[in-house]
């Protein structure tokens, strides 16, 4: 289905909020994260809390002349499907 939208308040799926004495439009994709995840099959975590790291945190070591690094990442590498699940989440937040 085709519409006109002759106020430009929203083009291909994203809405314009125009501030025509700042010159400025603000673009808004309302529920966009949350169905970007669904699609991806991600559930949030039950507990409610964000986790903005993939890793647990190592806590620095005060007094310490020099604090390493973990060793190298002993982890298998990605099959296909891995390396085809990561490009899909890229693609899907790229241009956020």
């Amino acid at each position: 289905k085709i519409t006109e939208d002759w106020k430009g308040e929203k083009y291909i799926g994203i809405d314009l909020e125009w501030d025509y004495l700042k010159r400025q439009v603000h673009l808004h994709m309302p529920d966009y994260i949350r169905k970007a995840l669904d699609e991806l099959g991600y559930t949030l975590p039950a507990h409610g809390r964000r986790q903005d790291s993939p890793h647990p945190h190592i806590p620095p070591k005060y007094g310490a002349k020099q604090q390493f690094a973990a060793g190298p990442d002993k982890s298998p590498a990605l099959d296909k499907a891995g390396l085809k699940f990561i490009q899909q989440v890229v693609g899907k937040f790229l241009y956020l």
